[in-house]
């Protein structure tokens, strides 16, 4: 019953917390009615939250605890029922019987539930025809009475099958597990039986393996002195040798494949030797073509780096001989520019002058108009002194001004006269100007024409310098290239012949190093190989 008690434990909190809920209720609804009995209510709330609290603290699912929740629910449910008499919503809060009385089957615990439906049917028949109204709103039947009780019969009825069912299947849970740890530990038992039986055929199998380990060494301590031997030998250069005690047939194998590896090992030796002689002359030939093609490339880099600078040189002349070529052109253009604005310039002094030698037309034509008017005043004060003559005295007066006038009529005439042969010769040399400036305008034109073909030949010769600058560039650029890869080479040859002087050294190393050995057999070609290498 763990896995039961367990489940009571985590659900206790909850119920304990609603019956100090349906106590907080009832207080509240005590308070609203603002009834006189709203104190006692109150306390017996709280008296009824308090003594489940108690109860719950000695033992969390105690049946004691567990019979007080129901009791303290269904009767403070019943007080709810009470409070709320006089209202619509009294016959509601009958539901809240059910609801608390699920609430309270979580227990799982039959007496709980079988309390609190006593209770209720207690409450129902007692306060029905005592108190009528704190049950049911106005006058019901007894009917309604019975209605309930069956209602909360079927209801405790179900709990009652629900709580026999879990209850059983808890208990046949915990027998199915007990059973399944009793099944366990039969099993680790005839696991630990059947351990026992294998460690005693391991140690009679450790005791077979050690008979035949003895026997194993002693072959081994055999072998393996023979081996000692032939590695003794080996570290001292000895390679005329061979193994001829026999081994254990287990061992016999090893002895002939180390005899035969004795023997390809002076073979090889004596190839290398032969090989080092080949090495030690052809890296003495490397050598020595080595430093001639490093002195050729040394002298083939100077005579690049000496062509580059020359290059280099010609390529900054060119370079500013375009530059100044360039310049040339910009200023041709502003002299074409200048002169086609000089052009425009000497086009409308022309027009001036034109319009000049139209106004002093004019001028001439007003000066003729004055001239005749003046003739005509003068014989006008002609006439008029005459006629003063006549008038004797009468007439001096007006003879006096009469011959003022003829003199004013005279100095106009003669001044018409100067201004005539001033605009005459002003009108000649507005001529000779508009030929000026029409030749002037036609030499400009031919200078603007000229120097538009200078322009053009100057851009071609700026074309032609600049496409020779840049083949000069790259002229210059590939012999800076070759002259790197030159420098290059030159590195590679002196990295050649350190190769082949340090491929010589190792050569001789190789050679000590082959001499520590004895071999077997040395050839004619073996010898003579040591006699150059001592060379």
């Amino acid at each position: 019953m763990n896995a039961l008690l367990d489940l009571r434990r985590k659900i206790a909190p909850g119920i304990i917390t609603m019956v100090w809920i349906n106590a907080a209720l009832v207080a509240i609804a005590a308070i609203l009615h603002e009834q006189s009995q709203a104190l006692l209510d109150i306390g017996i709330s709280l008296a009824m939250a308090l003594l489940c609290l108690f109860f719950w603290r000695q033992d969390k699912t105690g049946s004691q605890t567990m019979m007080a929740t129901a009791i303290a629910n269904a009767v403070l449910v019943a007080m709810l029922v009470y409070e709320f008499r006089g209202s619509s919503l009294q016959i509601d809060m009958h539901m809240y019987f059910f609801a608390v009385l699920a609430i309270s089957a979580m227990w799982i615990y039959l007496p709980a539930i079988i309390a609190f439906s006593l209770v209720v049917a207690i409450h129902h028949t007692a306060f029905y025809f005592v108190v009528p109204f704190a049950v049911f709103p106005g006058s019901s039947d007894f009917s309604r009475v019975i209605l309930h009780a069956a209602i909360l019969i079927f209801e405790t009825a179900a709990l009652a099958i629900l709580i026999h069912i879990l209850t059983s299947s808890t208990r046949k849970a915990e027998d199915l597990t007990l059973k399944a740890q009793e099944a366990q530990a039969a099993s680790e038992a005839l696991r630990m039986d059947n351990l026992k039986m294998q460690t005693q055929a391991a140690e009679e199998r450790i005791l077979t393996f050690e008979t035949a380990e003895k026997d194993a060494n002693a072959k081994l301590k055999q072998a393996t002195l023979g081996l000692e031997q032939a590695l003794t030998r080996l570290a001292k250069g000895e390679l005329n040798f061979r193994l001829d005690e026999p081994f254990d047939q287990q061992f016999e194998g090893l002895r002939h494949h180390l005899n035969d590896t004795i023997q390809q090992f002076g073979h090889v030796l004596s190839s290398v030797v032969d090989t080092v002689v080949i090495i030690d002359d052809n890296s003495r030939e490397i050598a020595s073509g080595a430093n001639d093609l490093s002195r050729r490339t040394e002298s083939q880099a100077a005579t690049l780096e000496e062509t580059a600078a020359s290059l280099d040189v010609l390529t900054s002349n060119i370079q500013q001989s375009t530059d100044n070529t360039l310049k040339a052109h910009a200023m041709a253009n502003k002299a074409t520019e200048n002169a086609v604005q000089s052009s425009t310039v000497v086009t409308e002094a022309e027009d001036a002058m034109r319009r000049i030698e139209e106004s002093s037309g004019k001028i001439s034509s007003i000066i003729s108009v004055i001239d005749e008017i003046a003739f005509q005043t003068n014989l006008l004060a002609l006439n008029a002194g005459v006629e003063a003559a006549r008038a004797g005295e009468a007439g001096k007066g007006f003879a006096v001004v009469a011959q003022e006038v003829r003199e004013l009529a005279q100095r106009s005439a003669q001044a018409a006269r100067e201004i005539k042969q001033l605009i005459a010769a002003s009108s000649s040399e507005v001529d000779n100007g508009v030929r000026l400036v029409r030749n002037t305008g036609s030499t400009l034109q031919s200078i603007s024409s000229n120097i538009q073909e200078i322009g053009i030949l100057i851009g071609s010769i700026a074309a032609s310098a600049k496409d020779q600058s840049s083949g000069l560039k790259d002229i210059n650029s590939a012999v800076s290239q070759m002259d790197q890869t030159t420098q290059q080479n030159a590195a590679m040859v002196e990295q050649t012949t350190a190769a082949s002087s340090a491929m010589a050294s190792q050569a001789q190393q190789l050679k000590r190093m082959v001499e520590h050995f004895s071999l077997p057999r040395q050839t004619r070609k073996t010898q003579a190989a040591h006699l150059r290498l001592s060379a």
